[in-house]
C-alpha cells in the first residue's frame, strides 16, 4: 500500500467517525497520534495501525 492510499484510509476512518480533521501528511498524523485526547478515542488504534504500515513501508526502502 502506498503513502497516498494510507492517508486516504486514515481520512476515511476519521470521516466515518465524525472527525472533521483531515490528515495530509506525516506531520498531521504524528500530531493526531501525540494528542492525548485522541489516544482515548476508538479510532486511535486503527489510525495507529495505518501509521505503523506507513512507517514500515518507508523503512523497507
Amino acid at each position: 500500500m502506498g503513502e497516498r492510499e494510507i492517508f486516504n484510509q486514515i481520512n476515511d476512518v476519521l470521516k466515518e467517525n465524525g472527525y472533521e480533521t483531515r490528515i495530509n501528511g506525516l506531520m498531521d498524523l504524528t500530531h493526531f497520534l501525540n494528542d492525548e485526547k485522541d489516544s482515548d478515542n476508538s479510532v486511535y488504534d486503527r489510525v495507529r495501525e495505518l501509521y505503523d504500515q506507513f512507517i514500515m513501508g518507508i523503512g523497507m526502502w
